[in-house]
Formats: structure tokens, sequence, C-alpha cells
């Protein structure tokens, strides 16, 4: 998403193809990995990589018969996916502020260590009902930094210099399907409708979150 941003597209191909993930299979490892020492083989990649990877095989079949235009080899993404793509860089920067946010207004918070970084989540029941009430900005072409609050402002200022970005970034004039505008998301997300149901050593939850909110946070937070 940030190399979108940025308009890196040739880096961004190079994410989408060559990013290893442990959680994949062999065949689709050893295909990334032989990819990343001989970029530009364009034509040996397609006969590498797994079949079940369609959306790299889309994007290394248009090199093959154009190999440097990068942006071209990304509009052979479905639209949803590149704007799922940016939609979650805004969710990265948005946890990094609000972790930045809530590390300034007390001390007493637990680390979850992420992939993607460090998330700081208060501790003292008196800060997470403040917190209860605020709308933290997520970051968009339309960001009035000058409207918002002081401590909101300083913070994402410091997050758009340490990222190399700025909010107009976010808009995109040709490929307009992927500008991102910016909104308010509440800081702290709580569950509706929260049942569980114990069965042997497994504990079973069924609950509701906003837009925007993860399952898998909601129960790291749990154990903690």
């Amino acid at each position: 998403g940030k190399e979108i941003i940025k308009r890196n597209w040739e880096e961004a191909c190079k994410i989408l193809l060559t990013f290893i993930s442990e959680k994949e299979s062999k065949i689709a490892l050893e295909a990334r990995k032989w990819l990343k020492e001989n970029w530009g083989n364009w034509r040996e990649a397609v006969k590498k990589f797994p079949k079940w990877l369609d959306i790299e095989l889309a994007v290394l079949n248009y090199l093959i018969k154009y190999p440097n235009d990068f942006l071209g080899a990304l509009k052979n993404i479905h639209r949803r996916l590149l704007r799922l793509f940016i939609h979650s860089y805004q969710s990265y920067l948005w946890n990094k502020a609000v972790s930045e946010y809530i590390k300034e207004i007390t001390q007493n918070y637990k680390i979850l260590k992420l992939e993607i970084g460090e998330l700081h989540v208060p501790m003292e029941k008196e800060k997470i009902c403040k917190l209860k009430d605020e709308k933290f900005p997520i970051i968009g072409y339309d960001t009035n930094l000058k409207s918002m609050k002081e401590s909101y402002r300083k913070i994402i200022e410091k997050i758009l210099k340490e990222e190399n970005i700025k909010t107009e970034d976010f808009f995109f004039l040709e490929e307009s399907y992927l500008s991102a505008e910016g909104s308010l998301r509440n800081i702290i997300a709580e569950p509706e409708n929260l049942e569980y149901e114990i069965k042997e050593d497994n504990i079973y939850l069924k609950f509701i979150l906003d837009k925007g909110s993860y399952a898998t946070m909601f129960i790291k937070h749990l154990f903690l």
C-alpha cells in the first residue's frame, strides 16, 4: 500500500511478487525467492509460480508483454484488491498514530508485539473510559491537519515525516479509484452481542465489532 501511495510502481510489484510469508506452500516460497534473485526474468518466473497464485501470474504475464510497465501490471489486479492495499496502509498509519497518542497520555500500558510493529494498549480504567469518547483521524487526501486538536496534529505530522509521505499523496487524478479519503475511527472499539461457550479445553467466542476493528486484536487484549 505504501509503495502505491508513493507511486513506486516497480517496488509495489516487487513486494507483491517476492514478499515471503512462511505460511505459504514450499513451491510458492521457492518461486518468490527465485524471482527476488532473478528480478526481470518474467518468462521463466511464470513457469515457476503455482497456478493458484492467479494474481501474481496475471501480473507476470503482463510484464512479459510490457516489461517496464509496472503501473499497467498492477492494473491487472482487481480494483477492489488494490484499494484494500491502500486501506491496509491507512490502518497501519492509524494504529501507529494511536499507539503514539496512548504513550503520551498514560504510562500504564501493555505492549502488543505485532508483525507490523508494537501496539500500545492502555490499562487504566479511567483512561479507557475517556478514550471511548475519542475518535482519531484516519489519514487520507482530505485530512485537515489545521482543524484537528494539537495533540493529534503533532503525532500525525511526525508520522507523515517518518513515512516520507503527504496527505495529498492519497489522491490519484488518473487512477481515481485508488484515491482514499480520510475519516475518523473510534480509538476504543467495544464488541457487541458478546457470547462465549466453553467446551472441554476450548473457548468459543461470538461478537460483533465496528468496521475497521479486528477480532484478533480484541482476543489478544482479552489475555493481556
